[in-house]
């Protein structure tokens, strides 16, 4: 099973339980419709990975994402998700209105940073990515 850190220990997470369509912006530049409830996925535990590995012969796309990690039912640890997608796949299975999982929940579609404890504070979250010096997405 693959592990996160979190406060230097290792932690093997069952599965990322991910929101979709919760971004505005995003919904509109996919040409998505707005839900009038959140969308859940599952990415698997393979899909965990702590380094960028994709083939360059397939189309993803990213996106920088707040993650947390849930111990005992309550909110322990706040880390970065790199969140890999096969957009080509994801707009076709879309297209026929089947699930997402083979565009979004493939091995090492996930890239973790360790995760830190988190108070709760949701006040000045923030997150940015930076590609080559390059802000990419705030």
């Amino acid at each position: 099973m693959n592990s996160v850190k979190y406060c230097d220990k290792d932690v093997y997470p069952s599965k990322i339980v991910c929101i979709g369509r919760n971004y505005a912006e995003h919904i509109a530049e996919l040409n998505n419709e707005t839900p009038t409830e959140p969308v859940f996925f599952i990415k698997p535990n393979s899909a965990i990975s702590n380094e960028l590995q994709f083939n360059e012969e397939v189309a993803i796309h990213f996106e920088g994402e707040i993650v947390f990690l849930i111990q005992a039912g309550e909110l322990a640890g706040i880390g970065f998700v790199l969140d890999l997608t096969r957009r080509e796949v994801q707009s076709e299975l879309k297209h026929k209105g089947l699930p997402w999982e083979r565009a979004k929940a493939f091995d090492k579609s996930a890239v973790l940073s360790d995760f830190v404890e988190f108070s709760g504070d949701y006040q000045g979250l923030s997150m940015e990515l930076y590609i080559n010096d390059r802000l990419a997405q705030k």
